[in-house]
């Protein structure tokens, strides 16, 4: 089985469809459940047929099911110089692994959105806990790995140097795609590749303000048969030879993108609005990106639900992952260059996101600011201003995120799911060197 780039994030978006859209219920507006042409809107007792203004814009359903028997998926030796190059400049690589699990969306097993009664899934989430544990025991074996720790920053750095984004591309990112055929080096990491433009790593290097530690960067990915860890190249054979992992990912970084923010031509919303009076009310819909202003009065009394999940501690009480009250806040830094000047400040973005997605109209002047009264000519409804928010952040203190955060955030809405009638998620995000980089 070939898996592509962004699998986590797929797998994890399988499992939220299916327990969301299954069977039929009681909601104002339903998304559509798997195999469906499109959602179901209720107005008024009657059924109505919706269709797109620019029906391109409409995805096929996509259901992802991980089958017995899996045969690994070895990296290339492209990607193992990539990985030794990575571990030369910061000791250890972040990555995202996936488990020797069959796995089946979870509302596919259990029937439906309730998933908390089926003993499918309870068997399933069983399987994939004792795999996640024998590979935490594999790692931590060795006594001083739960203290080892990268800095962060520069794993950034290295890893937006070999995506392109910073000048001089270290090697094309397109010949870094695995191969079923590729079989894993038996040399140590650190002998397949040499850059004479890095130093070796050395643990005396303690100078930077933001650690990922070994022991608290591991984690479960369930219910989703992946786990995250800070290896080693020889770590990962390892892991590959005891047969413990059948795939892997650098748990790289991306930052906030926009192409188009919302407008009628684009999904017909204001039609919709006006014809069937749908504005959203009675569901929830969740955003996935750098946190919100939660006391914006576009969102006055409609924010159902917060969590935070980042690496660099910055969520509520200096942690990396919460669900207390102020966990949706946003980020609070801003994004800089190698030379510490202030590239863009893309702390915003995730207000702006959900002020598209669920915002209510602000008149001018009603936000207080520094001085001004903002704004000077009003906001705009969204598209569903009557819908509720479950605003998660995902994103650093600089606006950049990795993408096994993204995995966590995407549990945690398919976890509450069905408690908040969660209809759409969104999570805006992509590589620094798209075209739709958000200033």
């Amino acid at each position: 089985m070939k898996l592509s780039r962004g699998f986590w994030s797929v797998l994890v978006l399988a499992l939220f469809a299916a327990g969301c859209g299954s069977g039929e219920d009681d909601s104002f507006v339903r998304q559509a459940t798997l195999g469906e042409p499109g959602g179901v809107i209720e107005a008024g007792g009657k059924k109505a047929e919706f269709s797109l203004l620019k029906p391109e814009y409409v995805a096929s359903d996509v259901l992802v099911e991980v089958r017995d028997g899996l045969e690994p998926l070895y990296p290339s030796k492209e990607l193992l110089e990539i990985l030794a190059w990575l571990e030369k400049g910061v000791g250890r690589i972040p990555v995202m692994m996936q488990l020797p699990v069959a796995w089946t969306p979870e509302g596919v097993l259990a029937g439906g959105r309730d998933v908390s009664k089926s003993t499918y899934v309870r068997q399933q989430r069983a399987r994939i806990n004792i795999a996640a544990r024998a590979v935490q025991r594999s790692l931590f074996s060795d006594r001083d790995y739960s203290e080892s720790w990268i800095d962060l920053s520069e794993f950034e750095r290295l890893y937006l140097k070999w995506q392109g984004s910073e000048s001089a591309a270290i090697i094309n990112p397109d010949s870094m795609k695995p191969k079923s055929s590729s079989r894993l080096s038996t040399g140590k990491g650190r002998e397949l590749f040499r850059s004479p433009s890095l130093r070796p790593y050395r643990p005396s290097d303690r100078d930077s303000s933001v650690r990922l530690v070994a022991g608290d960067y591991f984690t479960s990915l369930s219910p989703v048969p992946g786990v995250r860890a800070l290896v080693t190249v020889e770590e990962l054979q390892a892991l590959y030879a005891k047969g413990l992992i059948v795939a892997f990912e650098i748990d790289g970084v991306e930052f906030p993108n926009l192409v188009d923010s919302a407008s009628d031509a684009l999904i017909g919303s204001d039609s919709m609005s006006s014809t069937w009076g749908v504005d959203g009310t009675g569901t929830t819909v969740a955003i996935l990106d750098t946190g919100v202003y939660l006391n914006h009065p576009a969102f006055a009394g409609r924010i159902v639900s917060q969590a935070c999940f980042t690496n660099d501690n910055s969520c509520p009480g200096g942690t990396a992952a919460s669900t207390a009250p102020g966990s949706g806040a946003p980020c609070t830094g801003p994004r800089l260059d190698n030379a510490g000047i202030i590239l863009r400040w893309p702390c915003d973005h995730g207000t702006h996101v959900a002020g598209i997605a669920v915002g209510g109209s602000v008149v001018a002047g009603s936000v207080p600011g520094t001085g001004t009264a903002e704004p000077a000519d009003g906001w705009h409804v969204g598209v569903a201003p009557g819908a509720n928010l479950m605003a998660i952040r995902i994103a650093h203190n600089n606006g950049g995120a990795n993408m096994s955060n993204y995995v966590l955030g995407w549990n945690r809405v398919a976890a509450l799911a069905n408690t908040f009638n969660i209809v759409s998620a969104n999570l805006s995000f992509g590589p620094a060197n798209s075209p739709a980089f958000a200033p």
